[in-house]
């Protein structure tokens, strides 16, 4: 079993960091293999964490890569995941079957080793990572603990000591993602067209 420990993951956001960094972070708390949450695996803004550069990466630090973007990315390809302003439906899209086996393929990765789900965003608060999969992980009793860009560590539904709380009993949440994601939902340009 792996230094998460069985019956929890780890998340992170790749952010603009330089890739040693995100490889230090991973280290720090010892993941084996890194799952990469993202629906297109590609950034223009930092090309070091495209799939292909971060597999060799990853590779080279002794880390596994995982890709279940098409499982568990935000950005599904179904039309009747998204509402009419763009937002993907996280409730709707987490009863998807692809959904549902994406879930269970990490299940099964997680009784062998220590796992972390990548997305873009260093910040989990408004992540698919954390309001889509690590919602549904915890509904399953998997605790999700988010490793921030500091190295410090975010644990979901810890109460008590340092740790501060991010899903609340109390949280009122429409289940969707914070703004328009749909590739048909695009701003018009200032050109007209």
């Amino acid at each position: 079993m792996g230094a998460g420990g069985r019956g929890s993951v780890f998340t992170v956001g790749h952010s603009n960091h330089p890739a040693e960094k995100l490889v230090g972070l991973l280290e720090g708390y010892g993941i084996e293999v890194l799952v990469d949450a993202r629906s297109r695996p590609y950034s223009r803004h930092a090309p070091h964490f495209n799939a292909r550069a971060l597999r060799g990466t990853l590779s080279g630090a002794g880390i596994a890569y995982l890709f279940l973007g098409g499982e568990l990315g935000g950005r599904p390809a179904g039309d009747e995941f998204y509402d009419a302003d763009g937002r993907v439906d996280y409730a709707l899209l987490a009863r998807s079957g692809p959904f549902l086996d994406g879930i269970s393929r990490l299940e099964k990765e997680l009784r062998a080793r220590t796992l972390a789900l990548l997305c873009s965003e260093e910040d989990p608060a408004g992540c698919h990572r954390r309001l889509l999969v690590g919602r549904a992980l915890g509904e399953r009793g998997i605790v999700v603990r988010h490793i921030r860009g500091d190295g410090s560590v975010l644990t979901e539904g810890e109460e008590h000591g340092a740790q501060p709380v991010l899903f609340t009993e109390a949280e009122v949440s429409p289940r969707k993602s914070i703004r328009s994601v749909s590739p048909k939902r695009r701003p018009p340009s200032s050109s007209g067209r």
